[in-house]
């Protein structure tokens, strides 16, 4: 009797524990967009880097190594254990039409994971922790008022994340369905500090600290209706997450004349709204392309915002094409370097000032083993956001993901002589 060749236990441990030690460390940030600010932060809509490097183009797309994460079904054909965990870098040039500034910072993208049960059935399990917004922002603004002058310092950091688990199954040749569970979880502090340039005035600072948590439910199909052409769906439930906030005032500069008031400002519930994602891929040889259309209804929300701002109904639309290539013949998919392209406008959820915060990006990336089946994807975008009318602020935004994906042969049959 024979046991299957693959990627060692131990090692397979050490590789996924020593690349999250290497990247946890790299959460705290500069800096991020003043966007960020408003409704419940910058919304993330994928944690895959090959899903990325596609425009974040995910409802029909099967990636060869990863989880994806937009549409479980997908799930129904992998025939071996996946382990995927990855960084993202953010880079942010803001001009606001008199002063430019550039800040960057590096996080955890997430860690997830689907063993096959069986795949004749499509039957697998996944699950994972993914980011799904959020707040980063630094706002440094001068204040002259009655004879006065102070710095007041805005800001914003933390968001809210999404712990996963569900199964994919096969109903019919070609129709394979997904349910998932999804908890909300994470906390945000909002900071005010006003800082006198004089002496003789006492600095204070204030921190709104808020977080959540609440449940919510993901529904996925997947139909192969005609070789080459797949058709995704994916339904994220509207979910009523609990908000607990804490109010903390602090007066003075120096520790021995600090002082701290802390207010629990109780609980509400705030709405995520539903969210609906349609696409469909073509697959012909080496190539794949893939096309996506997401809609979100932030409308009528209830989450905190500001006079000034409006959350609206988002739209958003990707694209994109994988070119899959190997130095030799019959070797497996986890085995061939991929090269992947995306273009995507999104419509945002703000409007700021009667004006929609609108992104429009472009990415590329690819992915190539380093080890027996193990594969190293990175993707990289570049993206536009808002604008400078209206005393508005443009971004220029600079993403570059990187993400380690291990394929095993975990409880596999062995083959019998």
């Amino acid at each position: 009797m024979k046991t299957p060749t693959g990627f060692p236990y131990a090692r397979a441990f050490v590789v996924s524990t020593l690349f999250l030690l290497s990247v946890v460390p790299l959460q705290a940030a500069g800096g991020g967009s003043v966007y960020s600010r408003y409704g419940i932060g910058d919304l993330r809509f994928t944690a895959s880097t090959p899903i990325f490097g596609l425009g974040s183009t995910g409802a029909a797309y099967r990636p060869s190594s990863s989880v994806n994460d937009v549409n479980p079904a997908t799930w129904s054909s992998i025939s071996r254990i996946r382990f995927s965990t990855g960084a993202i870098y953010e880079g942010f040039s803001t001009d606001d039409g008199t002063s430019s500034a550039y800040l960057s910072g590096v996080y955890f993208n997430g860690l997830s994971f689907a063993i096959p049960v069986d795949s004749a059935l499509g039957i697998t399990f996944g699950a994972g922790i993914v980011p799904y917004s959020r707040v980063n922002y630094n706002i440094v603004e001068p204040v002259e008022q009655e004879g006065l002058s102070y710095d007041l310092t805005h800001v914003g950091e933390g968001g809210t994340s999404r712990f996963f688990a569900g199964a994919s199954v096969r109903l019919l040749p070609g129709l394979t369905a997904a349910a998932q569970f999804d908890y909300y979880f994470g906390t945000t502090r909002y900071t005010m500090k006003q800082d006198f340039t004089e002496t003789g005035y006492t600095d204070a600072e204030f921190t709104r600290r808020e977080s959540v948590r609440g449940v919510g439910s993901t529904f996925g199909l997947l139909w192969d209706i005609v070789d080459p052409w797949t058709f995704g769906f994916a339904i994220n439930t509207t979910a009523w997450p609990t908000v607990e906030t804490v109010r903390i005032y602090q007066y003075g500069a120096a520790v021995s004349s600090t002082t701290t008031d802390t207010v629990e400002g109780g609980e509400r519930k705030i709405r995520l709204p539903i969210s609906l994602t349609g696409g469909v891929s073509y697959k012909s040889g080496t190539l794949l392309a893939a096309a996506d259309v997401r809609f979100q209804e932030w409308a009528g929300n209830t989450y905190e915002t500001y006079p000034t701002v409006r959350l609206r109904n988002s739209l958003r639309i990707s694209a994109g094409a994988e070119l899959t290539r190997a130095d030799a013949l019959n070797v497996s998919p986890g085995r061939k370097v991929t090269y992947s392209f995306g273009v995507y406008h999104d419509g945002g959820y703000l409007e700021v000032g009667a004006v929609p915060i609108t992104e429009n990006g472009v990415t590329a990336g690819f992915a190539f083993p380093i080890l027996n089946e193990t594969r190293l994807s990175l993707a990289a975008g570049f993206a536009m956001r808002g604008s400078t009318d209206g005393l508005l602020q443009e971004d220029k935004i600079f993403r570059i993901s990187a993400s380690l994906d291990i394929t095993e042969f975990w409880f596999q049959r062995p083959v019998e002589e």
